[in-house]
């Protein structure tokens, strides 16, 4: 670093890419310590895979590596971390469904659906509706013991 780069701030969003890359690359990992960094870290990896960067992974401090992630597993983290930030302990299914329409409003969000692609209708919101009970339920509090919300 040379002396006129010091004091220089950085947009998060370019610190969070760089960040990312280091550990998509596995030359960089989370420890223990840093569990309330990596919560905040996965906010906006999941937050800047809503925007449609291509992050693929999730610090998860407690195995000292990453995850890899979805989309539509990107949106649900963004929509619950948003939920419990909101106040609620845990993640509430309506409200959890409102903000995946908001995201769904920039980002193109496709499911599989026996066999065929779903992007809207009754069959794409009842399998949303249906994948966000099982992400509430089973994935945010195991993401929630790894330290990774």
């Amino acid at each position: 670093m040379c002396s006129s780069d010091l004091g220089r701030t950085e947009a998060l969003g370019s610190m969070v890419q760089k960040v990312t890359l280091l550990i998509h690359a596995g030359l960089l990992y989370l420890q223990h310590a840093t569990d309330a960094s990596a919560r905040e870290l996965n906010r906006a990896l999941a937050q800047g895979i809503c925007d449609g960067a291509p992050y693929k992974f999730l610090a998860a401090p407690r195995l000292g590596e990453a995850t890899g992630v979805d989309g539509l597993n990107a949106m649900l983290f963004a929509a619950c971390a948003d939920d419990e930030q909101a106040g609620n302990p845990t993640p509430v299914l309506a409200l959890v469904l409102d903000r995946l329409a908001v995201l769904r409003q920039r980002v193109q969000l496709s499911l599989q659906v026996d066999g065929r692609d779903e992007t809207g209708g009754p069959v794409f919101e009842a399998e949303l509706e249906k994948r966000a009970r099982s992400y509430i339920e089973n994935q945010w509090p195991a993401m929630k013991r790894l330290q990774m919300a």
